[in-house]
């Protein structure tokens, strides 16, 4: 594959990420504005299906982000590079945490009847948009604000 396929595929496939987790987060704010459990229930369960395509995304990405390093003539070691594989990890582990707060709060409401959204939610949410516009900051900058400002 040419390195102009992969930077396309690595583009494709972030902006398949981003827009799959504004999708989420937008199903799992509605979910929370309804008064039906039964309604409630169904639309988390169908959140389920966004995180197998955001965990198939963010693997194509690490995947495809590791194969442009060394034909576009960067080094692991290149902070911006450095920082976008820890801001994934931080995806990633978020990611991970709202997957099981969802299933958390899932079971509640299907035992309890009682619809609300964790107010967790909304912050990892958040969180995970802020790191993944840093890494879109960091790759077209080519500069990162995680190690420190340069020396002038």
């Amino acid at each position: 594959m040419t390195t102009h396929a992969l930077k396309l595929l690595h583009l494709l496939n972030g902006t398949l990420l981003l827009g799959t987790l504004i999708s989420s987060y937008l199903v799992v704010l509605y979910a929370g504005r309804q008064q039906s459990a039964c309604l409630f229930t169904s639309l988390i369960r169908s959140t389920f299906i966004f995180d197998i395509v955001v965990l198939l995304t963010l693997l194509a990405q690490l995947l495809t982000g590791s194969l442009l390093v060394h034909p576009r003539h960067y080094d692991f070691n290149t902070p911006w590079i450095t920082a976008a594989y820890i801001l994934l990890t931080v995806v990633v582990s978020l990611w991970i945490l709202t997957i099981f707060t969802r299933i958390n709060h899932y079971r509640r409401v299907a035992h309890n009847n009682f619809v609300s959204t964790p107010k967790r939610l909304h912050i990892y949410y958040a969180l995970i948009l802020i790191a993944v516009i840093l890494i879109i900051h960091d790759a077209v900058t080519k500069y990162t604000f995680l190690f420190g400002f340069p020396e002038s």
